[in-house]
Parts: C-alpha cells; sequence; structure tokens
C-alpha cells in the first residue's frame, strides 16, 4: 500500500466516523459537520484545487531547470537567485494553504474535541482527531486532551480512569 493510498483510506475512516456519529445532539451535529466541510475544501485544494496547481507549476519551473542545466542545478552560482525564488514561491504556497485551509480545519478539529462527546462513537472519534491532528502537541489547544477523553468516557460507560488502569503484580 502506498502512503497517498493509506493516507487515503485513513482519511475516509476518520470521516465515515464522523458520519456516524451525526444525529444525537444539534451542537455535536454542527460541530462535525463543520469539521468534515473544512477538511474537504482542503483535501479538494491539496488534490486539485489551486495549492496543487501553484505547486504543479513550481515543480514543472524546477524540472525545466534540471533539464536545460542538469539535476543539480540548484548549486551553480548562476542559477541561486532562481533556486531561491522557487524556494520562496513554495513557501508562500504553504503559507497560504495554512492560512486558507489547514488552519480553519485544525480550528474546527479543536471546537469538535471541545464538544461533549454524545455517545461513545464520538468519543472515539476524539481520540482520533486528538491524534490525527495532534493536538496534544498544539499550542493554540489550551485543554489536555486526555482529560476531555477520560471525562467523555467516565460520562458515557461509567469507567473512570482509575478503572482502566492496567492491575498492579502483587
Amino acid at each position: 500500500m502506498t502512503a497517498a493510498t493509506n493516507a487515503t483510506t485513513h482519511r475516509l475512516a476518520l470521516h465515515a466516523a464522523a458520519l456516524a456519529t451525526l444525529g444525537t445532539c444539534p451542537t455535536w451535529d454542527k460541530a462535525v459537520t463543520e469539521y468534515l466541510a473544512r477538511a474537504a475544501l482542503a483535501t479538494a485544494d491539496e488534490a486539485f484545487g489551486t495549492s496543487w496547481q501553484k505547486r504543479y507549476d513550481l515543480e514543472m519551473a524546477e524540472h525545466a531547470l534540471a533539464s536545460e542545466h542538469g539535476k543539480h542545478w540548484r548549486d551553480r552560482p548562476d542559477l541561486a537567485p532562481r533556486a531561491r525564488e522557487l524556494a520562496r514561491a513554495d513557501d508562500a504556497i504553504a503559507d497560504e494553504r495554512a492560512a486558507v485551509f489547514q488552519n480553519p480545519t485544525e480550528e474546527a478539529a479543536h471546537e469538535l474535541v471541545r464538544i461533549p462527546a454524545p455517545t461513545i462513537a464520538a468519543a472515539l472519534l476524539k481520540v482520533e482527531l486528538i491524534d490525527r491532528h495532534q493536538l496534544w502537541d498544539d499550542v493554540r489547544f489550551e485543554t489536555d486532551g486526555l482529560a476531555i477523553v477520560h471525562a467523555d468516557i467516565a460520562r458515557i460507560s461509567g469507567i473512570a480512569p482509575s478503572d482502566s488502569a492496567p492491575a498492579k503484580a502483587a
């Protein structure tokens, strides 16, 4: 399985899990819809949208330079300004993509994770979102992801975090 296929499979599984949580709570449903809409826009942009087209154009410019000057064209002093220009353009594409698509998707994930999970399926989705978006390591996410999951599980199932800890050997 290729990395792209693996990423697609994981994305589709996450989206299916999110869709399976709909219909239990209007607040939850609104947040799930917001997250899925943002994720769809980000995926479309990356796959065939403006960011993809700009990156494709950059790749074609780099291929043209490599065809004309060899694969080590970036090492040539006379082409260093062009290499820097292309690198800056690539950085600008990444910055624009982050501002327009990635950051709003991350914010939608943040908002969704903050809402109490209405079902065990929703709690499992929150675990996946915290992991996928690395919310546990995001300075913009001021809430403890593990505490959120523990609270949801305790509320939904009655299992407290200490109840799920492995028994100590005697």
